[in-house]
């Protein structure tokens, strides 16, 4: 496909203002190798981080994870299995369609308002507490 000249792999950035700055300069973010089925509940890092910046995302991902299910529900990306190659291509070649991409970067915008982290941490923090207070008999 001739991609190669538009696709740039960045070394870790770890200072959050210069990530913000290169993030936001991008037309969609990658989440790669999410294959074990141990991961299937969980939600890597970076696909929020992707969405604060307003991008879409492209994920390698297992069928049925939690994942895959959250970007095909809010329609913000394109989640395929690692070894589907169709699927990657088909991914890439919409990531260059500007109206395929205009309603996904509309879909990131209308979702990035309901992650809330801190609401997260304390409903977390509430429910470890109810798990591991000392139970009353009644």
């Amino acid at each position: 496909m001739h991609l190669s000249s538009n696709i740039k792999v960045l070394q870790p950035i770890l200072d959050a203002r210069t990530l913000a700055e290169v993030l936001s300069a991008a037309n969609a973010g990658v989440v790669t190798h999410v294959t074990s089925e141990l991961y299937d509940p969980a939600i890597p890092v970076k696909f929020y981080e992707y969405l604060a910046c307003g991008l879409p995302v492209i994920a390698l991902s297992r069928r049925g994870s939690e994942l895959w299910r959250l970007i095909e529900k809010w329609g913000v990306g394109f989640a395929c299995e690692q070894h589907d190659l169709d699927c990657i291509t088909r991914a890439l070649e919409k990531i260059f369609d500007e109206s395929t991409m205009e309603s996904i970067r509309a879909n990131v915008l209308r979702v990035r308002l309901l992650i809330d982290r801190r609401r997260a941490a304390e409903k977390l923090y509430s429910l470890l507490r109810e798990l591991l207070e000392p139970k009353r008999d009644a």
